[in-house]
């Protein structure tokens, strides 16, 4: 059975947006089937993986961070006009010819299709949650030298990641019993 995930590839180079502008993009792969069996089995061949598991559906985010250092006095300096910015693909299936399953399946196969979409904008949101946790902390940073401000910026946006990742490997974990609920996984497995 794939599982659900989220794959991040982070890259730091610089440019400024906000949240609600951050750029989501969804991407699809077909598959197809008559029966549960058949779509799952679609899945298991043409659907994404990360590092080597097969996946349902995947995010992946990229960031972009900006911000200029700012020599407040001889001795202090901080990181000005700071953000993060994300960009965000979301790889979702789409059943080619869904007019082709009976009502059950139809049916199985709409509600396991949007729980899968809502799961993976969920991991959206972590990041953005992420993002303005990181902010926030970014903002207080002060130092007596510059680079001493973009080391301390580094290291935090390495925590932040960490902490990042652990959540999603959480949520994850979480939405394991409800992906096993599914109709569409219980009509392929007899759950």
């Amino acid at each position: 059975m794939r599982i659900l995930v989220s794959a991040a590839i982070l890259a730091t180079t610089f440019l400024f947006a906000q949240d609600s502008n951050a750029d989501t993009k969804y991407k699809y792969y077909s598959v197809n089937g008559r029966t549960a069996q058949e779509i799952l089995n679609s899945i298991d061949r043409r659907g994404p993986s990360v590092s080597g598991v097969g996946a349902y559906a995947t995010t992946y985010a990229s960031y972009k961070q900006t911000g200029q250092m700012q020599k407040m006095s001889p001795n202090l300096c901080k990181v000005g006009d700071y953000d993060l910015d994300f960009a965000f693909v979301i790889n979702l299936p789409r059943l080619k010819n869904e007019v082709s399953l009976a009502v059950p399946e139809r049916k199985a196969w709409r509600t396991f299709s949007a729980f899968v979409k809502s799961h993976e904008e969920k991991h959206r949101q972590i990041w953005l949650n992420c993002k303005r946790e990181h902010m926030a902390k970014v903002r207080k940073i002060t130092a007596s030298t510059c680079g001493q401000v973009e080391a301390k910026v580094s290291k935090l946006l390495d925590e932040t990641r960490k902490i990042c990742n652990q959540r999603h490997a959480s949520f994850d974990a979480a939405s394991r019993k409800p992906l096993g609920r599914q109709p569409l996984i219980k009509m392929a497995y007899g759950n």
